[in-house]
Formats: structure tokens, sequence, C-alpha cells
């Protein structure tokens, strides 16, 4: 098994989940939400549970991973599936963003993983498509890939070189200067690279107007 798909994710407890959007509509309301684009997410991306993909769930914070267990599994039931031998749950270290990018895709490299893609549970409009792209560009003489934000940022990040995890350094992380500075360092240290389809994820309030399913039951 060559490849590797990491999702990040975040226990869904009030006031450490989409916090702006919990400054808004409350901290607990904003829990629910995020439950929920974990839920599309998963649903989403089901096709590759089937294609025998490794998928390692790199979750926050330590001490909840017997309940990031029990919750992806739960969800992973309801799309009958029952095998979770290729399911693998692992704490991400303290730091920034960057910080748990590159130890994640170093750590993985290191297992003899081959194409590794990293995905976060901000963008529910992605879709197995994206990943299987993502994986397929990784092929065609490129070192890394993007999936583009709208915002400045990336839903998706993927590479075949452990080498190319220095477009994490120095990234202004949660501004609209994300995707531009690690490009920047990536055309600087000659790392190739190729985008894919571009999507928009859910930060804000506002962002929820384009999923209604997101605020059902939710009183705003």
């Amino acid at each position: 098994m060559t490849d590797l798909l990491i999702i990040f994710l975040k226990w869904p407890e009030a006031g450490r989940v989409k916090t702006r959007i919990g400054r808004v509509i409350g901290y607990p309301e904003a829990a629910n939400i995020y439950r929920r684009m974990v839920s599309a997410i998963i649903r989403n991306i089901s096709p590759i549970f089937d294609d025998g993909l490794k998928i390692c769930w790199y979750y926050d914070p330590l001490s909840k991973g017997n309940e990031v267990e029990k919750w992806i599994k739960n969800e992973l039931g309801t799309l009958n599936v029952t095998n979770f031998s290729n399911h693998l749950f692992y704490p991400q270290i303290e730091g920034d963003l960057g910080d748990k990018l590159k130890f994640i895709f170093n750590k993985s490299f290191s297992l003899r993983f081959q194409r590794v893609l990293a995905i976060g549970s901000d963008c529910v409009s992605m879709t197995d498509k994206q990943i299987l792209t993502g994986f397929i560009s990784l092929n065609d003489k490129r070192e890394l890939v993007f999936g583009p934000c709208l915002d400045g940022g990336y839903y998706l990040v993927g590479m075949n070189n452990p080498k190319a995890s220095i477009v994490f350094h120095d990234v202004p992380w949660s501004t609209n200067h994300v995707l531009n500075k690690s490009l920047n360092i990536a055309e600087m240290n000659q790392i190739s690279y190729s985008l894919i389809e571009e999507l928009d994820d859910v930060d804000n309030p506002e962002d929820l107007q384009r999923y209604s399913f997101l605020l059902s039951d939710i009183d705003c």
C-alpha cells in the first residue's frame, strides 16, 4: 500500500471548533455545525473507502482519542463500512498548522508511503473526485499538489517527496496569503506543483448561507 489520505479533524467541543461562527450563533450550535460538516465530508468522499486506500484520521486533542475513534467509526458505520483495518487514528502534535502538516507528512514518508494527501474538515463541497485527482496529479512528474480555496488557503495538499514539506514553513495561516506563500516557497526551491479544482470552505457565518443543510434544527 503506497498511498495515504490524512484527514485533519477536531473533537467537536463547544468553544474549540468553528469559533468565528460560534461568536455569532453560539458555541454549542457551532460545534453541531462542525459535526455535520465532518459527516458531509465523510459521505462525499465515501467511494474511496472501497478502494483499499489507507486513511489516517489526524485528530485533536490527544485526550479525546477514544471519543474521536468511536465517533468516526459510527459515521462510517452509517455508510455500511464495517472493516476498519485501513483506518488509522493518530493525535496531532503541538504547534501551528504548519508544524502539524510537516510532522504528519514526514511521518508518513518514514512509513514508506509514496503518495500522501492531506485534507481538512472545512470544505463540505469536496468529494472523492478531488482526492482521486490529487493522487493522479502526483504521477504526472509533479512533486506537490494543492486544492485551492476561494479564501486564499487550500483544502487539500499532497506530495510524493518529503522535501516538499518545506512549503509549510513560515506560512501566515488563517490569512488570504496561505496558498501564495506556499507556492512561492515551492518555486524558490524548484519543487514542481499542480493545482486542482478551486472550492470554497466554511469558516465564517456568511459561508453558511451556501450550505443550508448545516443549519437544520439550529436557531440562528
